[in-house]
């Protein structure tokens, strides 16, 4: 994709002085929103990753820049992977005509905050909303300037570290080519989490009941932080997953034969119905229904992994009519047994071990 690369101060003097009614009301120090852009530019973030936040971050620019602004839109929308020029300039145009919306500069400086972009600047003290002022702590507030400061970053505890000597092969192969401890911690603890769905061999007592080793993990942390790295634990059980996927389709090919033998003959009394095949996997998307779900872990002995890397394509699901199958996730969570009725078959099944 060829991009122009826009200098702003330059395109500021050369640009044709725009009308009195496209000039900002309250004009921020141009400095700030560099300094923001070209943070934005160096991590090659998309802060409006979404259709409202792209919109918004036009109307924040035009209210505040009026035509000015146009180069920011377009140096900051250039991060987004399917950027389109006349789409951006179009979208903009929209924007600049829409007058009194009643968004400000503040939206730009808080989409960068939530993608993990520092803030921080001579001038933020008029970029922050008066209203964190008066409900920051006195600890998070500098008293020479009156300015919210940000907090430095907190120097967690790890565990990988202190573990790693003790991990089989396996885990200290995993734990090797992690770039800090922060970075092992969340590689580890996927990996287990990964592994205990195929361990199913293997249970105990606790507190006079029998219990398993599926495991349960939600990692979150801000934009950029590297929990996308998680994703690399799926590697570790795609073969498993590919395997089942293979012998369920080889299943289905034969079946699918079977069933155009027995729907040839004449005499099909004299034959047995093939039966139909379970659908064999390990992963199943959380983006299911709860009968798909239920159906799912019976028809694989119990056993199934649902791993999604945003965490609100599980809530989105649970907080739907047809997917929540949220008290199936906990009595997997407290290995209680889970039981469900086929309405297809008027079939009780019960799962004594998801």
């Amino acid at each position: 994709m060829n991009t122009k690369i826009f200098n702003p101060k330059q395109w500021l003097t050369t640009t044709t002085k725009p009308s009195q009614t496209s000039q900002p009301t309250q004009p921020t120090n141009l400095d700030e929103i560099e300094t923001i852009t070209q943070r934005i530019e160096h991590k090659q973030i998309d802060i409006a990753p979404s259709y409202t936040q792209w919109r918004d971050l036009g109307f924040a620019l035009s209210s505040e820049l009026g035509e000015n602004g146009r180069t920011y839109y377009h140096r900051i929308s250039a991060q987004y992977p399917n950027y389109n020029p006349q789409e951006t300039d179009t979208q903009y145009n929209r924007c600049f005509r829409s007058q009194g919306t009643g968004i400000t500069i503040k939206t730009l400086f808080q989409l960068a905050k939530e993608a993990g972009i520092s803030i921080s600047t001579h001038h933020t003290k008029q970029i922050i909303k008066s209203s964190q002022l008066s409900k920051s702590s006195p600890d998070n507030i500098d008293k020479t300037d009156n300015m919210i400061t940000p907090h430095p970053e907190e120097n967690l505890p790890t565990f990988s570290d202190k573990v790693a000597s003790q991990l089989p092969q396996i885990l200290k192969k995993i734990v090797e080519v992690a770039d800090n401890e922060k970075d092992a911690d969340i590689l580890l603890l996927g990996s287990l989490t990964a592994f205990s769905a195929c361990l199913t061999k293997i249970e105990g007592i606790y507190d006079r009941r029998t219990v398993r080793p599926n495991l349960f993990t939600f990692i979150t942390a801000r934009a950029s932080s590297g929990k996308g790295r998680l994703t690399l634990c799926r590697n570790l059980i795609d073969p498993i997953h590919n395997q089942l996927r293979n012998l369920n389709i080889a299943e289905r090919e034969e079946y699918k034969a079977k069933m155009n033998e027995y729907n040839a003959a004449k005499n099909k009394k004299a034959l047995q119905k093939p039966e139909e095949p379970p659908l064999r996997l390990l992963l199943i998307p959380a983006n299911s229904s709860a009968t798909a779900v239920y159906q799912t872990l019976n028809e694989n002995n119990g056993i199934g992994l649902i791993f999604e890397t945003k965490g609100d394509t599980l809530a989105n699901t649970f907080n739907s009519d047809y997917g929540n199958y949220s008290d199936g996730f906990r009595k997997a969570f407290h290995h209680e047994s889970i039981s469900y009725i086929r309405r297809k078959d008027k079939e009780y099944v019960s799962i004594p071990n998801p």
